[in-house]
């Protein structure tokens, strides 16, 4: 990846610590922007529907990408791997597979 992810959290949200870790598991370069989603100035409301984080923006093959909550995020990361680190290939709602 050229540059690193920009990866909105909230320090004590708990799908925003899964996706920190996730990300440093799979050492993928970002950069943190904290936010605080009470706050009317926060920026979520314009990237995630819910308003919710944890939401990353990336660039993947060559467009935009923004990723909204942790589901997705864990699955664009085990995108990135060439062997599965975050989501088991034999989970009880079967391998994930690519829309």
């Amino acid at each position: 990846m050229a540059q690193p992810c920009v990866l909105y959290h909230f320090a004590f949200h708990p799908a925003s610590r899964a996706a920190r870790l996730a990300l440093g598991e799979a050492r993928i370069d970002w950069t943190d922007t904290p936010v605080r989603p009470w706050e009317p100035d926060c920026p979520l409301g314009a990237l995630n529907p819910s308003g919710m984080p944890p939401v990353i923006q990336t660039a993947d093959r060559g467009r935009d990408l923004t990723l909204c909550e942790l589901p997705a995020i864990l699955g664009w990361i085990e995108d990135q791997q060439k062997s599965p680190c975050c989501c088991p290939p034999t989970s009880p709602n079967g391998p994930r597979r690519a829309a």
